[in-house]
């Protein structure tokens, strides 16, 4: 638990159900037996970052990854993600407040509908003078991102009912009137045997009604999906076309290369195995 000073706006308690607070003492106690014990802990570990650092807003953010073991041990992973300085600014927060601080908020308003978030560990904020810094550590998701498929040796009919699934995660998500924000296929962790998704990244995500959340995500979704076979995204939409048809018709009007996710899946295979017959 991140131990809150003077001068720090901390919030130690990650989750709400009870189920997910026992499972976040446990990592709790893991990370302080490694020494992770308060904000500083966390904040001066090693900068050893997964991805290039992020410099934008006035500021800077940065994700490295945590290996902690436990008394059998065996690895439990954590990304920490440290940010300075970088805010964004609402009604909620007219001064500002860093964009991590909106991704809790997001988290745990989210676990209320029990969406499919990553799972959060601690996380703490702190401020001295003009300059403020924030930390979030969520357990590593042993699952493959949806953008890992890209490049690699899919097979995509083996994967439909998977995406189905996945895809009905997805519109339960928008139906609850959250807009993730940065819905793309990296922010995407998705199981291959049975479609449990988990996402990531909700710096961005704010509440908006179920069709205008839909339309916004699966933009920027779909801006970055030209890799996944027509087959494929039918399959990950089936629900949406259910649900939202006339989404998926603007959709069609906006990716006019795309304009085969308006028939249904197995119209669309039909086609594809004509093709390569062909």
């Amino acid at each position: 638990m991140i131990t809150a000073t003077a001068s720090s706006n901390v919030f130690p308690s990650a989750r709400t159900a009870e189920a997910a607070d026992a499972a976040d003492d446990c990592a709790e106690s893991l990370l302080a037996a490694a020494g992770y014990c308060d904000f500083e802990d966390y904040w001066h570990s090693p900068c050893e970052y997964v991805e290039p650092m992020n410099v934008r807003r006035n500021g800077w953010s940065a994700v490295s990854l945590l290996s902690v073991p436990d008394a059998q041990g065996r690895e439990s992973r954590f990304y920490l993600k440290r940010q300075e300085n970088q805010l964004r600014y609402s009604w909620r927060h007219p001064i500002g407040a860093l964009t991590y601080q909106y991704e809790v908020e997001a988290f745990q308003k989210a676990d209320c509908f029990k969406l499919p978030t990553a799972e959060l560990i601690t996380y703490g904020f702190r401020r001295n003078g003009a300059t403020r810094r924030g930390i979030v550590v969520t357990r590593e998701i042993a699952l493959p991102a949806l953008s890992d498929f890209q490049n690699a040796a899919t097979d995509w009919p083996a994967l439909l009912p998977a995406l189905r699934n996945a895809g009905r995660e997805l519109l339960r998500l928008h139906l609850c009137d959250w807009q993730h924000g940065a819905l793309y296929p990296s922010h995407i962790f998705i199981d291959p045997s049975n479609g449990r998704i988990r996402l990531i990244d909700f710096e961005r995500a704010r509440r908006a009604c179920a069709c205008s959340a839909a339309e916004a995500d699966l933009l920027q979704f779909l801006k970055r999906a030209d890799w996944i076979p027509d087959v494929a995204l039918a399959a990950l939409l089936e629900a949406y076309r259910l649900r939202m048809p006339g989404l998926l018709h603007r959709l069609g009007e906006r990716f006019p290369h795309r304009s085969l996710l308006l028939q249904e899946p197995s119209q669309i295979k039909r086609n594809s195995e004509r093709e390569n017959n062909e």
